[in-house]
């Protein structure tokens, strides 16, 4: 008998941890990422963030004062908007989303707001060319 509640409180702890999801923006962070000390530079300024793993991905989360989540990113050569993955030129993306427009934010970067409510990162420098390489994805 104890060995099976053993087993059954394994068992509902494993599942729990690889039934994580990303969480979205608004939802409420059990842990805020403010005691991390790593920072990343976003949309809203430097902030510190969440590393989070799902499904094999890395995202990067950071939350507002009230710790709900406002921006997500991730680097991951894995991660998939739509058919565009990081690396890819500004040429593919041309391919998949015909209308769209290049926004900046001064000191902070090129961007495209894609159909699927991602945007794809460039250069913070120059504008995007067709060859210009996706840096990361985000969502705010």
């Amino acid at each position: 008998m104890r060995s099976f509640m053993l087993f059954c409180l394994l068992h509902a702890c494993i599942g729990s941890l690889s039934a994580q999801s990303l969480p979205a923006l608004g939802d409420h962070m059990a842990a805020p990422p403010h005691t991390g000390g790593r920072s990343v530079y976003t949309y809203f300024g430097i902030e510190q963030f969440k590393e989070l793993s799902v499904d094999g991905i890395v995202y990067w989360l950071t939350a507002s004062k009230q710790n709900k989540v406002h921006y997500i990113s991730t680097r991951d050569k894995n991660f998939k908007a739509g058919h565009l993955q990081v690396g890819q030129p500004l040429a593919a993306l041309k391919q998949q989303q015909a209308d769209f427009s290049v926004e900046h934010r001064l000191g902070w970067g090129y961007y495209i707001k894609l159909e699927n409510g991602w945007y794809a990162a460039f250069d913070w420098k120059n504008p995007p060319n067709d060859a210009a390489k996706i840096n990361y994805f985000f969502r705010m």
